[in-house]
């Protein structure tokens, strides 16, 4: 739904591959958000903020977080 701001809701998580063993390691999401609060199709959504959880997180490196998508 149209709310007249800028935040874009994430509906989906992320998810770790490559992880060793039982090691504790997962995604937390950022946050999005649109170019303009104007309503429309084809809109430019930015990423930012997403980071590593868990008691193995210092073990990882976060390789990509998605940074734009339309």
């Amino acid at each position: 739904n149209y709310d007249g701001t800028t935040t874009a809701t994430i509906t989906a998580s992320g998810t770790v591959v490559g992880t060793v063993g039982s090691d504790d390691v997962g995604v937390s999401n950022g946050m999005a958000t649109f170019a303009d609060k104007n309503a429309g199709t084809g809109k430019t959504v930015t990423f930012s903020g997403f980071a590593l959880t868990g008691e193995d997180k210092n073990n990882y490196t976060l390789q990509a977080q998605p940074t734009a998508v339309t």
